[in-house]
């Protein structure tokens, strides 16, 4: 399940029906060019590791990223970066920069001044939060508006 998932599905309250089913792993033995091979076909952070369809560890992008650190590569940022970017104003509503995100398939968007110049980034682990906190002061809302004027409403 990734959190674009959850955000999908927000209103649902049971595990199974939200986790991805079936999910993509490797194996201890796998080459490492297998696993980036599926990071870069999929939105995943992280993978399984399964040994004979048990559960023997994780491999994250983080992990990846650790290890070119270690090969002390010489090259600049400019050789590696993207050069383009779909940004966001800073005085958008956050209704419409979750769209631009989601149809863009972001998880990461600058956030630009009126002047272009970066002021701050928004992601998607932002967005969870804000959807939660609204359903959950929409509930508790709802729930204060009850005929039952109990201490937890």
């Amino acid at each position: 399940m990734t959190i674009k998932d959850l955000l999908r599905k927000i209103e649902e309250e049971q595990l199974a029906l939200l986790m991805t089913k079936n999910p993509v792993t490797v194996e201890p033995n796998d080459s490492l060019e297998k696993a980036v091979e599926i990071f870069l076909e999929n939105p995943f952070k992280s993978l399984p590791v399964v040994e004979k369809e048990r559960l023997v560890g994780f491999l994250t992008v983080r992990d990846l990223i650790k290890k070119i650190a270690e090969l002390n590569i010489s090259k600049s940022v400019k050789d590696y970066m993207c050069d383009t970017a779909v940004c966001v104003w800073d005085g958008m509503p956050l209704n419409i920069a979750c769209e631009i995100m989601r149809l863009s398939n972001l998880e990461l968007c600058p956030v630009l001044d009126s002047n272009a110049k970066l002021v701050g980034l928004i992601d998607e682990k932002i967005l969870l939060a804000k959807s939660l906190v609204e359903e959950y002061v929409e509930k508790t809302h709802y729930a204060s508006l009850s005929s039952e004027d109990d201490a937890w409403s």
